[in-house]
């Protein structure tokens, strides 16, 4: 059975573990991408999980950012880095998805509101504690599709 270890990487972050028969899911309202700590922040949190749940795969999703003159800009790549290369290290397979794609997989739309994403987790019988949260949730399900990788 594979065990997937799903993220939401942003602004705030979130986090889903588990496989097809059971999920835990928590925000990770510590880890604040803009503070020089937040890799090995990420890092010591990864090697928590790694150690209860041993994933054999991440998925994560980092949603693009608008400028203010309406460009998309990748991601602050800070925390996205950090996983890459904290799988790399550990021989986790690691694997994007986007976030549209993961929108689309859980609400059946690929351009819902992050509340409409808390709002279809809490439907499906889960209590997600914020956003983040709901749509790690979100990332770990589409995972299970079989979307991701």
């Amino acid at each position: 059975m594979t065990i997937i270890l799903a993220l939401d990487i942003g602004t705030e972050c979130g986090l889903a573990v588990g496989h097809t028969n059971m999920m835990l899911s928590r925000d990770l309202a510590s880890i604040d991408r803009r503070k020089a700590d937040a890799p090995r922040r990420m890092a010591c949190i990864l090697d928590e999980i790694a150690t209860a749940a041993r994933p054999d795969r991440i998925v994560y999703c980092a949603p693009t950012m608008r400028r203010a003159s309406g460009k998309r800009r990748a991601p602050e790549a800070v925390l996205v880095r950090a996983v890459r290369d904290w799988a790399a290290d550990n021989g986790i397979e690691c694997v994007p998805v986007s976030n549209g794609d993961v929108k689309k997989a859980f609400t059946g739309d690929g351009n819902a509101s992050a509340l409409s994403v808390l709002s279809e987790a809490e439907r499906r019988g889960f209590l997600p504690s914020g956003m983040a949260e709901a749509r790690a949730i979100a990332v770990f399900h589409h995972s299970l599709l079989g979307a991701a990788g």
